[in-house]
């Protein structure tokens, strides 16, 4: 399997409610993502790690919308998160967020990649 530091989405390719799992690679270290079209086909990505115990959102089954289309379930414990921030609305890690993504467009493709995890200091 290919380690990729970036992942390709055709835009044709976006559907509302949908959601795409992938994983990136950097510095030898894999880190499962997915990508997230909301009801008007607005696209966000997460790194897929619940914030609360340190696993992937969708452990056992698939990431799992609610009824509204615009929150999502971790099936471990039942948090509930906004798919447009991130942002954990109801649970045991309310408050919390996930992991956002940098997504930008070239072409016809979406481009989805890890922010820095390293923050540069000026001294």
């Amino acid at each position: 399997m290919s380690k990729k530091s970036a992942f390709f989405y055709p835009i044709s390719e976006i559907r509302p409610n949908r959601i795409v799992f992938f994983s990136l690679h950097r510095f030898g270290e894999e880190y499962p993502c997915f990508l997230i079209f909301d009801q008007k086909g607005n696209a966000f990505a997460y790194r897929n790690f619940c914030p609360h115990w340190g696993v992937k959102l969708n452990n056992q089954a698939e990431i799992a919308f609610l009824k509204d289309k615009q929150k999502i379930r971790c099936d471990k414990h039942d948090a509930i998160f906004d798919c447009s921030t991130g942002r954990c609305v109801a649970g045991p890690c309310e408050n919390d967020n996930l992991r956002r993504l940098q997504i930008s467009r070239i072409d016809s493709m979406l481009k989805i990649q890890l922010f820095s995890l390293f923050v540069l200091k000026q001294i």
